[in-house]
């Protein structure tokens, strides 16, 4: 529900620019009244079962040091805002150069991360704030080189994202030898605190192959723009 709202929306904001570029979208076809009733009909699917489980459940009450029905609704709530603040203009913070980046970040895996793990009541704050940290940082990396890697079909398309208002190389170092790193260290910390010690091992295995993966292909030291890209999949992959 949550998802589709924010694809559609995304979509239907980005009718003309994808035309430009020839791009698939979604909402292209469907005229201004069937947008509205399925933007509608997503809302209610992202809202209506988490009402229904706590009305049925009677959770809506606030009970002291946990988190009850109301908290997941308002980070539900919240959650759909921030689709609505990335791609609705005026504000479409997407074009907004590093705010659209945070933005993505925190509506693509922050906050949903936040809304599991209160339905389930976890409270201590200390494992809640760095699973937000890791998730937050895991999004600055997908949205940073998805970024680097539309640069063409952006600017084709009149789309100004933080990638090209700013250096994307510098954007890029940025995200390998800084995000990168703080990402993996909250992981860490997340696995220990929550006792899920088996996740670093799984970690592990799937960064090794998905680093043998890359490295099945050969670089040539003359090759610098390949092979940057080729490390940009790699790391955004893992």
């Amino acid at each position: 529900g949550a998802a589709g709202v924010g694809h559609y929306l995304n979509d239907w904001t980005d009718v003309d620019q994808d035309a430009k570029v020839g791009k698939d979208n979604g909402a292209k076809a469907h005229s201004t009244p069937k947008r509205w009733m399925i933007l509608i009909g997503l809302t209610a699917l992202a809202i209506l079962p988490w009402l229904l489980y706590f009305t049925v459940s009677k959770s809506l009450v606030e009970n002291e040091g946990t988190f009850s029905g109301s908290n997941v609704l308002l980070l539900v709530a919240l959650h759909l805002a921030a689709f609505a603040l990335y791609s609705v203009p005026p504000v479409r913070l997407k074009e907004k150069g590093v705010w659209g980046m945070l933005l993505d970040a925190l509506y693509a895996h922050a906050i949903p991360s936040l809304v599991v793990v209160s339905f389930f009541g976890i409270t201590d704050m200390m494992l809640l704030s760095i699973l937000f940290a890791w998730q937050f940082f895991v999004g600055i990396r997908h949205i940073g080189f998805h970024q680097i890697q539309d640069i063409e079909k952006d600017k084709s398309a009149g789309v100004s994202t933080f990638a090209i208002t700013a250096n994307s190389e510098k954007i890029f170092q940025l995200l390998v030898w800084v995000v990168l790193p703080l990402e993996l260290i909250c992981f860490v910390l997340f696995a220990i605190l929550s006792g899920f010690y088996w996740l670093l091992l799984v970690y592990l295995v799937f960064v090794g192959w998905r680093y043998i993966l890359s490295r099945a292909w050969e670089i040539s030291s003359e090759k610098k723009e390949r092979s940057m890209q080729l490390t940009g999949a790699f790391v955004s992959n893992f």
